[in-house]
């Protein structure tokens, strides 16, 4: 996406602040989550309302295995 938004002569920077990641931003939430909730399958069960279920169907969508 930063690519093709560059590319149609948009500012990299922009592009990056909005579709980048930052490492310690990743960690910040990480530790936000394990604070507040504990797991992150605990997150998604309160605090998005997704069931084991449906956790599972989105690791069989989202994860791979090395």
């Amino acid at each position: 996406m930063i690519k093709g938004f560059v590319v149609a002569g948009g500012d990299r920077a922009i592009a990056e602040a909005i579709f980048g990641v930052k490492p310690e931003y990743l960690e910040a939430s990480f530790d936000e989550t394990q604070k507040r909730c504990g797991t992150i399958e605990a997150y998604f069960a309160r605090g998005l309302g997704i069931d084991a279920a449906g956790q599972t169907a989105l690791r069989d969508r989202f994860l791979r295995s090395n």
